[in-house]
């Protein structure tokens, strides 16, 4: 996708805090965001400017339990208009 830009941006990724030192394989991996959960979020908060056509959407769904205010912040930073469009709570905890 480089040099490429995008009306809509969806993404869903890994979010939920590392519990040891070891990075989990197999399925957990998929959701495994690190120390802090922020790990791939801050790195999409960082590309997203970029990757946005003018005008262009980016709709993302994350832990509360990693800093929602943070990715705010990030966003916002970046130059982004930012909105939080909904929280739930799921039963593995607050998105």
């Amino acid at each position: 996708v480089r040099d490429e830009a995008f009306d809509v941006i969806i993404a869903n990724p890994p979010y939920v805090c590392s519990t040891g030192t070891a990075r989990p394989r197999g399925p957990a991996h998929a959701w495994d965001g690190g120390a802090g959960g922020r790990v791939v979020l801050d790195r999409l908060c960082a590309a997203a400017p970029s990757l946005l056509a003018p005008g262009g959407t980016l709709l993302m769904v994350q832990s509360a339990l990693c800093g929602i205010e943070s990715t705010v912040d990030l966003l916002r930073t970046a130059g982004l208009r930012v909105t939080v469009g909904a929280r739930r709570r799921q039963p593995f905890g607050p998105v």
